[in-house]
C-alpha cells in the first residue's frame, strides 16, 4: 500500500515542428499504479519520432535513469478524415499490424511517424493497430516529509 504518494506529470517540447515527441508512465512495468511512493522506481516511456530524436530530461527532484528499449504491444485506435487525406495517429508508428476502414473506403494508406495519408481525400474513420517503438526510463526519489509529492519531468527533444 502506497503511503505517501508522488505523482509524475509530463511536459515536452521540440525543437522542430516535425519531430513527434509522447510521454506517458508505463503501464505494464508500474502494473498500471499512477501514484508512488518514495524510494521505489516510477517507469514510464518516451515514444519518439524519429526514434534516434536527442532527449534532455529535466525533473524537478529525482533521479532520471536510461531502462530498456522495447516494442509496444498493438496500439488500436480509430482516426477520423474530415474532407482531406491526412490523419494523425496518437504515436509514432514503427509497423502497421492491420486497418480496416469503417464504412467509405479512402482506398490505401502510407504511414510516416504520426502521419496517415489515404489515397484519396474525402471523409472516413479508418481502424488501425499499430506498433510503436518506446525507450524506458525510471524516476527514483528518495524520502521527502510530503505526503504528496508531484513531480513535473520536462523533456525537450532535438534532432
Amino acid at each position: 500500500m502506497i503511503s505517501k504518494a508522488i505523482t509524475i506529470t509530463f511536459i515536452s517540447t521540440t525543437d522542430d515542428s516535425d519531430l513527434v515527441l509522447v510521454l506517458e508512465l508505463d503501464d505494464e512495468k508500474n502494473e498500471s499504479a499512477t501514484q508512488f511512493d518514495y524510494n521505489t522506481i516510477a517507469y514510464f516511456r518516451a515514444y519518439t519520432y524519429p526514434s534516434d530524436m536527442k532527449l534532455d530530461m529535466s525533473p524537478t527532484d529525482g533521479i532520471i535513469s536510461s531502462q530498456e528499449s522495447g516494442t509496444s504491444d498493438d496500439e488500436e485506435e480509430f482516426i477520423s478524415f474530415v474532407d482531406t487525406n491526412e490523419a494523425v495517429l496518437s504515436k509514432p508508428c514503427l509497423t502497421v499490424v492491420s486497418t480496416d476502414w469503417l464504412g467509405r473506403s479512402l482506398g490505401a494508406i502510407s504511414v510516416d511517424g504520426t502521419k496517415v495519408t489515404s489515397s484519396k481525400e474525402g471523409t472516413g474513420v479508418l481502424k488501425i493497430k499499430y506498433k510503436s517503438r518506446f525507450r524506458r526510463y525510471g524516476l527514483y526519489l528518495t524520502t521527502r516529509d510530503e505526503d504528496t509529492y508531484p513531480v513535473i519531468i520536462y523533456v525537450v527533444g532535438t534532432r
